[in-house]
């Protein structure tokens, strides 16, 4: 996750280089869908089995500190506004990555979940505090 949001490049390149690989992983060429394990199977088995369960948390918890770290970066480059919560956008970066990993397993289109990722990206990197309206 670290060397994938590189941080020798603007964030918007960062997360999409990193969503991109993501895909590469989930849907390699020429063979079936993988998605990811983390999500697909540590997801379901960490129901009924404890150590399943603290190596997924574990894991998911890393995802989002590495994100985090990034969009920290990002805020301190001034690339976020000052007012974003990196955190947050973290979550939220983490959850589209393991909505790609779902989708793709369950069949969705390279460029319907690269349609995703761009979305999310545009998302994140447009974060800017809402502009309040004066009501009359």
């Amino acid at each position: 996750m670290e060397q994938a949001l590189r941080y020798d490049q603007p964030l918007a390149d960062a997360l999409s280089g990193l969503f991109e690989r993501a895909l590469s992983l989930y849907l390699p060429e020429g063979k079936p869908a993988r998605g990811c394990f983390l999500v697909g199977t540590a997801g379901t088995e960490a129901v009924a089995d404890a150590a399943v369960r603290a190596k997924l948390g574990a894991a998911l918890r890393g995802i989002d500190r590495a994100f985090e770290a990034r969009m920290r970066h990002a805020q301190q480059q001034g690339e976020l506004d000052a007012a974003a919560d990196p955190a947050l956008l973290a979550r939220v970066a983490t959850g589209v990555l393991h909505t790609l990993a779902v989708r793709a397993r369950a069949g969705d289109a390279r460029a319907s979940l690269q349609a995703t990722a761009d979305a999310v990206v545009g998302l994140i990197c447009a974060n800017k505090p809402a502009k309040t309206r004066r009501r009359r």
